[in-house]
């Protein structure tokens, strides 16, 4: 008797053999061949999944997406501080998409800048940024305003400062991928935090 594929399990066992190789490698680098050996199988079998590896990216980042929607779900649910949760969702945003290596998060940039540019269709038909920065700044605003309420944040707009929050990421991400050398990731997520959080309590502060 034949033995049955799980077709679900095949799928994410390529996408993340295509994401670890799309950070060692970098996209354009990387050939349907690589994918496959890393995978252990066959490119006739990548070809049955997926048609292109602008589409397998494209189901990567959705699945990054899905782990940081899951963990911003569960963290609502926490019983930590306002404080503490925006900590942990810097934290576990820039975790997240370096998993699989830094050089992932270059190439997310890249393949989402090459869509807008050219308008391919596997690439902005796959990767929804609009709907993903929806919902992760309305979870960060949700997160505000309950600093807000609790006295722990200074009165503000709660959606106005998520959009700083993630200008802030995006662009010090940006500077770090021109220039590695400029300081760590780690350092990076760090900065974050410490200059945001002490944004909103030290205006708080003052206001007093």
């Amino acid at each position: 008797m034949a033995r049955q594929v799980d077709k679900e399990k095949k799928k994410e066992e390529i996408i993340l053999a295509a994401l670890k190789v799309f950070a060692e490698k970098g996209f354009y680098k990387t050939t349907i061949a690589d994918i496959s050996k890393e995978a252990g199988i066959g490119k006739g079998t990548v070809y049955e999944y997926f048609r292109t590896k602008e589409e397998i990216l494209g189901k990567g980042f959705e699945f990054l997406a899905q782990g940081l929607n899951s963990f911003m779900d569960e963290l609502e649910n926490k019983e930590i501080s306002p404080l503490g949760k925006i900590q942990c969702l810097i934290e576990n945003t820039f975790t997240e998409f370096t998993k699989f290596g830094d050089g992932l998060l270059k190439v997310i940039m890249d393949f989402w800048a090459e869509g807008v540019k050219s308008n391919h269709p596997d690439i902005l038909g796959s990767i929804d940024l609009k709907n993903f920065y929806q919902k992760y700044r309305e979870m960060i605003a949700k997160i505000i305003q309950e600093g807000i309420e609790k006295g722990e944040f200074r009165s503000c707009n709660a959606v106005m400062e998520a959009s700083i929050l993630i200008a802030s990421m995006d662009g010090l991400t940006l500077q770090w991928i021109m220039d590695p050398e400029l300081f760590t990731i780690e350092d990076l997520t760090n900065s974050i935090i410490y200059h945001f959080t002490t944004h909103l309590k030290k205006y708080k502060e003052t206001e007093k």
